[in-house]
């Protein structure tokens, strides 16, 4: 049975697959748009995490988990917006 969670879960994951392997095609000396969007993202993260720690090095372990969780979170929003009548149209359809 396919649930909602499911469903977006593997839209997110689709999604972060898709953004990562285009991201690791393009990669070069001189980044590009995409390329620099990223990089603030994660930079203004480990600052921000730096901001709570006080440390750098406990920034860099503990900001992939903190990362995680924030996707989840957005995969959770992701579950709530999305409409639940095509998960039932594929149910009547089976």
């Amino acid at each position: 049975m396919v649930t909602n969670s499911l469903l977006t879960g593997w839209v997110a994951v689709i999604i972060l697959i898709i953004i990562a392997v285009s991201l690791r095609k393009r990669l070069s000396i001189i980044p590009l748009k995409l390329q620099i969007l990223f990089e603030i993202i994660i930079e203004q993260g480990l600052e921000i995490a730096d901001l709570v720690t006080n440390s750098r090095k406990l920034s860099l372990k503990i900001f992939p988990i903190a990362i995680t969780i924030f996707f989840l979170c957005i995969n959770y929003e992701l579950d709530w917006s999305f409409p639940r009548s095509r998960v039932n149209w594929l149910h009547s359809r089976a």
